[in-house]
């Protein structure tokens, strides 16, 4: 098995040396998702108590502007949350940033696919960033996720999932998907559409939905509850993700316990391969949640307060979340150690199966070789060798020699 990593990390950092402060540098190695995408997306969603609007709009100039305006214009009316999928041309990235005054260093972060996740606060808005995996069933897939929050929006972006070919061109593109806020209008946009035709995971599109039908806290709060419905969504995830791993570690058991009990051999070094996989991923997997556990102590405290006012509350559940995901990583870091202990044991014990068989071959044969080396030695004074039925006689003799050393043998229970 050929041993992979979520990222290429020193490859990235490696670009970035020597060049200043801020500078967007283009990544490169990244798989997308299996489905095809149509590029960087972007999904301009507005909603109230009473209403919601989402609107598909182009990464372009024009599109961007238009994101801008809106992200401007929001108030205590409306929510407006800005989902841009995929990577925007760097012009159109930093004037997003410089309109809406986020600095550089924090655009820096979100276009990397290599952030550890944190927590940033800036005059007018906050900056998290969070990790989304997935489990294919050989290897863990991370992709980055990032939010700004301000007072009234939230924009959030994601590297990895962007929209599959097709979907944007199916949608009425500019066009309300539902009534727009303050029109008492509860909206009936196709956003099934969208979700039938995304071939993975999207954490974005169950609390899409949540705002789309009305269900949940979503559409009574503020932006920050937003930011903690698509963390809930996330973090549930990961639970997901570690059933699927912990099925092919319990498959691997039983197949290192097969071999144990006369399975086919041969096979050690593909093992081995396996069981080191499996340790990687879950100590990638543990480098994600203890940082993201701190993201959470810090939207705890009191001092973030003014960018959560409404949902930091709801944040200790993703919190203890955390602690039970925590709780199994050490329990599945505990396995792994006993199933290379274990693993060790079957190569030992079929080692000493081995060694058994060709010592109770070599004492057999060895006092067999002595009889024979003895009569061999072609000296002209041996009485026996005259006579006619000392061959029968040696050969009976030897033949008696290892029928009792068999017998011997499986009495000691030998085999």
């Amino acid at each position: 098995m050929k041993k992979r990593r979520f990222t290429s990390i020193t490859g990235y950092y490696k670009k970035k040396a020597g060049l200043p402060p801020g500078t967007l540098v283009p990544e490169t190695g990244t798989e997308a998702p299996a489905g095809g995408y149509s590029g960087p997306s972007i999904r301009l969603v507005r909603y109230s108590r009473e209403s919601w609007q989402i609107q598909i709009v182009e990464p372009s100039a024009r599109g961007v502007e238009e994101v801008i305006q809106a992200v401007k214009a929001a108030d205590q009316k409306a929510v407006v949350w800005v989902h841009i999928a995929g990577n925007l041309p760097d012009v159109l990235f930093q004037h997003l940033g410089n309109e809406l005054g986020i600095d550089a260093l924090t655009l820096e972060d979100i276009a990397s696919n290599h952030q550890r996740p944190k927590i940033e606060f800036s005059p007018g808005h906050a900056y998290m960033a969070f990790a989304a995996i997935g489990y294919n069933g050989q290897e863990f897939i991370r992709d980055q996720g990032d939010f700004i929050l301000g007072k009234d929006y939230l924009l959030s972006f994601s590297n990895g999932f962007g929209l599959p070919a097709g979907v944007a061109s199916g949608m009425d593109r500019g066009n309300s998907q539902g009534g727009p806020p303050g029109r008492g209008d509860s909206g009936s946009g196709d956003v099934d559409e969208l979700n039938l035709a995304v071939p993975f995971e999207d954490w974005t599109v169950p609390v899409l939905e949540r705002i789309q039908s009305g269900r949940g806290f979503v559409r009574q709060n503020g932006p920050d509850y937003l930011c903690y419905a698509m963390l809930d969504t996330v973090v549930d995830r990961y639970f997901g993700a570690l059933e699927q791993w912990e099925q092919g570690n319990e498959e691997l058991e039983d197949r290192l316990l097969f071999q144990n009990h006369g399975g086919r051999e041969g096979s050690e070094g593909s093992e081995i391969q396996i069981l080191r996989s499996q340790k990687d991923a879950i100590n990638q997997l543990r480098r994600i949640i203890w940082p993201t556990r701190e993201v959470l102590t810090e939207v705890l405290k009191n001092e973030s307060k003014a960018f959560f006012p409404t949902a930091q509350r709801f944040f200790k559940d993703v919190f203890d979340h955390l602690l039970i995901l925590q709780d199994m990583l050490e329990t599945m870091r505990d396995s792994m150690s006993d199933l290379m202990t274990l693993h060790l044991s079957v190569v030992s014990n079929r080692l000493n199966q081995i060694m058994k068989v060709l010592t109770i071959l070599s004492a057999i044969f060895i006092p067999i070789t002595f009889v024979a080396g003895v009569y061999g030695m072609n000296f002209q004074f041996m009485p026996e060798l005259s006579r006619p039925w000392a061959y029968p006689v040696v050969l009976g003799s030897m033949a008696g020699l290892a029928g009792g050393l068999v017998v011997y043998f499986k009495r000691k229970g030998w085999f």
